[in-house]
């Protein structure tokens, strides 16, 4: 269920992925051939069901911890998000896969939201918008 969760997000590296980055980045001479390879191998093997990062992504990551010396993740600006919380896709998610009867309006979260949920969780619905059949002429 977490991993249904965690691939509907844009992918964002937790704080152990990136400072595996890091290290391995740091860890390999600079100018050798083959030193962001090293890098993605070191990731896939300790990350095996992961998305390995793209060679931008490592150079952003280790770019950032040069200049600010850490991994964490900058304070994001707007509005946070209310209804599309963690939580609240966990419990979407179980109530599909459940083949729930339960009307979505039953979690406290708008048709809208849950219909966004859902297409986050990649998991077709009975309430999925259905495109309309042409009519013919009258």
């Amino acid at each position: 269920q977490e991993e249904a969760v965690k691939e509907a997000k844009n992918q964002r590296f937790s704080h152990e992925e990136r400072a595996l980055i890091v290290v391995s980045f740091c860890s390999y001479k600079k100018g050798r051939k083959g030193r962001m390879k090293k890098v993605l191998k070191d990731f896939a093997k300790k990350f095996p069901n992961k998305k390995p990062p793209t060679s931008k992504s490592v150079r952003r990551i280790v770019k950032k911890f040069e200049e600010e010396a850490t991994l964490k993740d900058r304070e994001r600006s707007g509005r946070k998000r209310t209804v599309r919380t963690p939580e609240n896709l966990v419990r979407v998610h179980q109530m599909l896969q459940n083949n729930s009867t339960a009307r979505k309006n039953e979690l406290g979260i708008s048709a809208t939201s849950f219909l966004r949920m859902a297409k986050d969780l990649k998991t077709p619905t009975s309430y999925s918008k259905r495109k309309k059949e042409p009519s013919g002429p009258k």
